[in-house]
């Protein structure tokens, strides 16, 4: 709940460190497939409670109840793109273009697959201007303090570029950025 305005949010990182630890284990055991095949049953089991609305289909994305509120568990944040933590990482994984279901579009799979020549030249760029941006905010825009922001979350803004990096996009797989 955010204290300033009491209104509730859901803050699952379940998807991204759960996908983390899955490739860790892949690395430390290098059993691929037994850790793919969970993986990619999470994938298929959170995006199997999708449902109709006004003739869209939509995927949760959370499932649970709030702290202390009483309420029964359920699936939650529906939008029209599906549950798509770490469909990229079991590709990467796996290499086995099935494991694609769930991942959305990717200009990187695309160059990787010898399309997009212009991709590397774009994200190099926008990284840049991201980096410019970032650089900006710092020197002129006021931090948060501790009256403002909530216990749970990292203060921001703060400078990001571990998965934001051109090397980082085009030098190694998601399921190992660090």
């Amino acid at each position: 709940m955010v204290p300033q305005t009491g209104e509730r949010v859901w803050r699952s990182a379940f998807g991204t460190h759960a996908a983390m630890g899955f490739g860790n284990a892949i690395l430390l055991t290098g059993d691929v497939e037994k850790y793919a095949s969970t993986w990619r049953g999470v994938l298929d089991a959170v995006n199997a409670n999708s449902k109709e609305e006004n003739g869209q289909t939509l995927y949760p994305h959370v499932y649970g109840a709030f702290t202390g509120s009483g309420d029964e568990p359920k699936w939650d944040q529906y939008t029209a793109v599906p549950y798509n933590q770490g469909a990229d990482e079991l590709f990467f994984w796996t290499q086995n273009p099935a494991d694609l279901t769930w991942a959305g579009e990717s200009r990187w799979r695309d160059f990787l697959a010898g399309g997009d020549a212009g991709y590397p030249v774009d994200r190099l760029s926008d990284t840049l201007e991201r980096l410019r941006d970032l650089v900006d905010e710092m020197r002129h825009r006021e931090f948060t303090n501790p009256t403002t922001r909530l216990s749970d979350v990292t203060p921001q803004p703060r400078p990001r570029f571990r998965r934001s990096g051109f090397a980082l996009s085009t030098l190694c797989p998601p399921f190992l950025w660090l």
